[in-house]
């Protein structure tokens, strides 16, 4: 196949792109600086497969930091690890796939600062195509004018063991994670935020559209507006997660499930799903709380109808109906 190979190089001060390609590349160990179009662009029109970008240095340039988009069918792996990119005029990485595209990999230890339009933006732009990477311990932070991580369509990362903080100045609803998935009846595709923390944001994490959520193990707290707004009629599973110092006592106050002052769901407007916080931790990366959601007991015949008699020798059932089980 054919593969475009750049290592231990300098690009600098370029009019356009500092590196353009249309098939599988590797970059490792460069600095691409202060070019007039975006820093890294790869346009896959059928001979790509695989995509690497190591150890890189890319700042300060007028487009995009590193933009990928396939339209072929063809899988596409992609690593982009250890690099810095920051400064550059709109997002730090835009990764698009059209048609039927698939791309799976890992976005692992990039340190992604101060870049004009966001962080990582990921966009599946059709039922068919899929966006499956990893995003997994980086440093998103401070990045103006939009989300740390945007998410839309039909893009279903994985997000782990990221900080994603400071995304509060500039135009639009600036969350550390925002998500737009995109399908009404998709109802087992959701997205998995663990172990993160998300914190100094205007928002924590908003689900938009028909976005379902499995956010769990993770500290979110000190967000400007609210932690976690549910923008959906879904419930999300927001469970064994640490809400900073204020929403603890409210939520050790008793009486749960109910309104939290940081969390935006069905207790602020009757369209919107609930938002589960049972189990929330003690402080950060803390344990669970022992208290939760209320559960309920009902006494029922067999075919779990309840009943409050039982004739002598009948059978007694029992259904137990909790959330945090």
């Amino acid at each position: 196949d054919a593969m475009t190979g750049v290592k231990n190089s300098g690009i600098r001060n370029c009019s356009g792109k500092g590196i353009y390609s249309r098939v599988s590349s590797k970059i490792i160990s460069c600095t691409i600086d202060s070019c007039g179009g975006s820093g890294i662009m790869i346009e896959d029109m059928g001979s790509c497969s695989y995509i690497v970008v190591r150890n890189t240095l890319i700042r300060n340039n007028n487009s995009t930091g590193i933009y990928i988009s396939s339209y072929n069918n063809q899988p596409i792996i992609v690593d982009i690890s250890g690099d810095s990119i920051t400064g550059n005029g709109y997002q730090a990485l835009y990764i698009r796939a059209s048609s039927s595209a698939k791309m799976t990999g890992i976005l692992c230890k990039n340190y992604i600062s101060g870049n004009g339009n966001g962080g990582i933006y990921l966009e599946a732009s059709s039922s068919s195509s899929e966006i499956t990477i990893a995003i997994d311990s980086n440093y998103i932070g401070s990045n103006l004018n939009s989300p740390g991580i945007r998410c839309y369509n039909y893009s279903l990362p994985a997000i782990t063991n990221n900080t994603i903080t400071e995304h509060d100045s500039g135009m639009g609803i600036l969350a550390g994670i925002e998500l737009n998935f995109n399908e009404e009846y998709w109802t087992e595709s959701k997205y998995t935020i663990l172990n993160n923390t998300i914190t100094n944001n205007l928002e924590g994490i908003r689900a938009n559209n028909w976005s379902r959520v499995t956010a769990q193990y993770n500290n979110i707290f000190n967000n400007t507006s609210y932690d976690f707004y549910n923008n959906t009629a879904n419930t999300q599973d927001c469970r064994y997660n640490f809400w900073g110092t204020t929403a603890t006592s409210e939520m050790n106050s008793g009486g749960n499930p109910k309104g939290i002052s940081v969390i935006y769901d069905n207790y602020d407007d009757t369209t919107r799903g609930e938002v589960n916080y049972a189990g929330w931790l003690d402080s950060e990366n803390g344990t669970p709380s022992g208290a939760g959601n209320r559960g309920l007991l009902n006494f029922t015949d067999s075919t779990y109808t309840p009943t409050s008699f039982y004739g002598s020798g009948s059978s007694v059932y029992i259904e137990v109906v909790d959330a945090d089980v």
